[in-house]
């Protein structure tokens, strides 16, 4: 009897550490798939601006938000704001002669889940990799602006906004890229 009632302790341990393991295994599957989703959808949402960029001319940027215009129209009748919203990044489509001012139509342009917690956008009048370019051929140069993106997953530390060393459940993305206009129109 007490050899059964050892057996049948060690085998409720056996079995309780199998059980804390597979939901641990479970957590983490979860979590990853989590992260791939996101860091996916925060690629997709700098492809869906780079070519937002790239197709029109860039009036101006001030911090978490870029005005630009159709570079065919001497006159634009329409504009394009993308912007951060809280965590959400939006475009604001405006239909006034006014660039990026007036009553607009807005979009949500990235996931409801993904959480953009940083975005800048700084533009670049001349190459990329030399803004203070001057000379008679200096026109020739195309607008420029470069992105910063910031995604997070879980609960950063607020003061350095990086993950805790042992919280396995979080995770802080940096996007960057630079866009070059391709039709100037100036």
């Amino acid at each position: 009897m007490i050899e059964l009632l050892f057996s049948t302790a060690i085998l409720g341990f056996m079995l309780s550490m199998t059980i804390i393991t597979f939901i641990g295994v479970f957590r983490f599957y979860v979590w990853a798939g989590t992260i791939r989703t996101n860091q996916s959808s925060a690629r997709e949402l700098m492809d869906t601006i780079t070519r937002e960029i790239a197709s029109k001319k860039i009036l101006s940027t001030s911090g978490s938000s870029i005005c630009l215009v159709d570079p065919s129209q001497d006159i634009p009748s329409t504009s394009v704001q993308i912007l951060r919203e809280g965590t959400t990044v939006k475009r604001n489509l405006y239909s006034s002669s006014g660039a990026c001012s007036g009553g607009a139509i807005s979009e949500s342009i990235s996931n409801p889940s993904l959480r953009v917690t940083e975005l800048v956008f700084v533009k670049i009048d001349g190459a990329v990799n030399n803004p203070y370019v001057t000379g008679p051929n200096s026109s020739l140069l195309h607008r420029s602006a470069t992105i910063k993106m910031t995604i997070v997953n879980g609960t950063p530390d607020k003061g350095t906004k990086k993950c805790k060393p042992a919280d396995n459940f979080c995770d802080v993305a940096n996007y960057s890229t630079a866009v070059t206009e391709r039709n100037s129109g100036s």
